[in-house]
């Protein structure tokens, strides 16, 4: 890198402004791009959950961004008791969703309120929320201090959803 006699500029610098970082800028659109979809479908999965809650005759609250360890907090009017639901929204092709440290504990420690939804995302269409209830006991041991989120597969909270209703 010089300087330019005439100028005082950078000699090196302009010449990489004058040739744009373009993979670095597909690289960057790309993941908005990811972005942009992994949203998409939380959303979609946010409604059909509470679509079903209404359905059940309940009255649920999107407390999605106030970090609590569930997304939803739906209230049956008849007995006040509430239903705390973490919903997970993945495209149908998925094989896991992502669970982390907080969710799995206030898993553990609100067994018989807590609900793991997960909402299977085929091209714009939702599918009906899968509910497993006490999701704590696929979850395996209680999260270490430096543990941040587990994988749990897809085909396991089905299965275990599944064995809830038989």
């Amino acid at each position: 890198m010089g300087l330019d006699a005439r100028t005082g500029a950078l000699v090196e610098l302009s010449a990489a402004l004058a040739r744009p970082d373009v993979e670095g800028w597909r690289s960057a659109l790309e993941a908005a791009a990811a972005h942009a979809a992994r949203a998409e479908v939380e959303e979609k999965a946010m409604r059909a959950v509470m679509a079903r809650e209404r359905s059940l005759g309940n009255e649920p609250k999107d407390i999605s961004k106030e970090n609590r360890g569930y997304d939803i907090e739906s209230r049956d009017p008849d007995s006040g008791r509430l239903r705390f639901i973490e919903v997970k929204g993945r495209r149908a092709d998925a094989r896991a969703v992502t669970i982390t440290r907080n969710e799995m504990v206030t898993a553990l420690n609100a067994a018989e309120s807590y609900i793991l939804a997960l909402v299977l995302v085929d091209g714009g269409s939702a599918a009906a929320p899968i509910y497993l209830r006490d999701p704590g006991r696929i979850f395996g041991s209680e999260p270490n201090f430096h543990e941040v989120s587990r994988q749990i597969s897809a085909k396991a909270i089905e299965t275990a959803a599944r064995q809830e209703t038989h």
